[in-house]
């Protein structure tokens, strides 16, 4: 994943197979909470639901 510190808050985009995973937080922790969130949407329909600490 990749992650960058903007102006203002910091960005994350990365690809996992077929999906495009991108997302933004104002500070890392809220980053964190946005991944974990955009992950889940991503992989929903395929049935999987990650916790915080299996994306690490």
């Amino acid at each position: 994943m990749s992650i960058v510190k903007e102006e203002v808050g910091y960005s994350a985009n990365t690809i996992i197979g077929n999906h495009f995973i991108a997302t933004e937080g104002e500070t890392l922790e809220e980053l964190k909470t946005m991944v974990l969130e955009a992950v889940n949407l991503a992989f929903e329909n395929e049935g999987y639901i990650y916790a915080i600490h299996e994306l690490d």
